[in-house]
């Protein structure tokens, strides 16, 4: 096997699958965010149904601030590796930039405020 540096195998941090599965966690965090908020608003108004909407919209909110979260240390990463070597996946990139539509389209679909869909 081939050495990049004496205590580091060839095969670690420089492979050429592009790392996807971060981007593709960001995706599904915010699409299960829009099910969640969806259902928080059409729980809505129903007859004893304060602690389901509470836990889906909260549940909501926790995964789309997670999908933010995980979509953006993403993006860091992609401009810090194309600064130190200049080139990044594009299927990696692709992803990377649904995730953060994704997250604006349902920030822009339940808003946190003056929509109601944080208070019951």
């Amino acid at each position: 096997m081939e050495q990049v540096h004496p205590s580091v195998p060839a095969s670690a941090g420089t492979s050429r699958h592009p790392a996807i599965a971060a981007p593709l966690v960001a995706i599904g965090f915010a699409v299960a965010a829009a099910l969640l908020l969806g259902i928080a608003d059409l729980i809505v108004g129903g007859d004893g149904s304060d602690a389901l909407f509470a836990i889906t919209a909260i549940g909501g909110w926790v995964l789309l601030g997670w999908a933010g979260i995980i979509a953006v240390g993403c993006a860091v990463r992609v401009v810090g590796s194309v600064r130190q070597h200049g080139g990044v996946s594009r299927v990696e990139v692709i992803l990377i930039g649904a995730g953060l539509v994704l997250i604006v389209l349902v920030l822009l679909a339940h808003p946190l405020w003056g929509s109601g869909s944080a208070g019951a």
